[in-house]
């Protein structure tokens, strides 16, 4: 093993430590938080203020934020052992797109998320949770790059003659500079714009997505221009009688 290779090992072997530990002491905080929240509106206990309810629903929600971070770093490692498992099934893609897109139109008020599918069934065989958390990724960095009053379009369609399902999920955010673009779905990159106009990330997102989605026989690309904004195409194989 040479020294660059083991140097890699070991920093895979640590985030994968640091970020098993954070798991129960988030865990805890969350618990302390919802439970506090919940038993005040029950009127159980003393009333908390305004600011201490507010400020419950911050922590909560920087905890949701870590827990995030904490399953990306578990997931990077596992894929770089190999241990990372798929348990792949027929799945509704339009359904699960639907769900996603409602699920992140919650998270915020200041975009608005539509849903375009052409067909109410379209089934492909993947892994429902995996293909969840590509979809949550992309919708969410679609929310996060674009500006106040951003329209996030996911459109679900069939493409008959090569008998695959294409989602696309298209933003009018900052956009990609050209010359990242080769480079964006590698391990922690991040675009120069996006630290320029002090957008939080890690770069791990794409990288997942990407891995995510080829594990399962699907494919991930875009297309960007920067001012304008990104579309982001995932496509799977149609299962047989679709």
């Amino acid at each position: 093993m040479t020294a660059l290779k083991e140097a890699e090992y070991l920093k895979d072997e640590f985030v994968g430590i640091v970020a098993h530990e954070l798991r129960t002491p988030l865990a805890v905080l969350a618990g302390y938080a919802d439970m506090l929240l919940t038993q005040t509106a029950r009127g159980h206990g003393p009333q908390l203020a305004v600011w201490q309810e507010e400020a419950l629903s911050e922590i909560k929600q920087a905890v949701a934020r870590l827990g995030m971070l904490t399953e990306d770093l578990l997931d990077v490692t596992r894929l770089q052992a190999g241990r990372l498992l798929l348990q792949r099934e027929p799945v509704n893609i339009v359904m699960l797109v639907q769900r996603v897109a409602t699920q992140m139109q919650r998270t915020t008020q200041r975009h608005q998320i539509g849903v375009s599918a052409a067909h109410s069934s379209l089934v492909v065989d993947i892994d429902t949770r995996r293909a969840e958390q590509v979809l949550t990724n992309l919708i969410g960095n679609a929310i996060k790059y674009s500006p106040q009053g951003g329209v996030i379009t996911v459109t679900v369609a069939k493409e008959s003659a090569s008998k695959l399902l294409q989602v696309s999920v298209k933003d009018t955010g900052i956009g990609i500079p050209k010359q990242q673009q080769a480079q964006i779905f590698g391990r922690f990159i991040r675009a120069d714009n996006a630290v320029s106009w002090g957008i939080s990330g890690t770069g791990l997102g794409l990288y997942l997505c990407r891995e995510l989605v080829e594990r399962q026989g699907g494919h991930v690309w875009f297309e960007s221009e920067e001012g304008v904004g990104s579309t982001f195409f995932v496509s799977f194989p149609l299962m047989l009688d679709e």
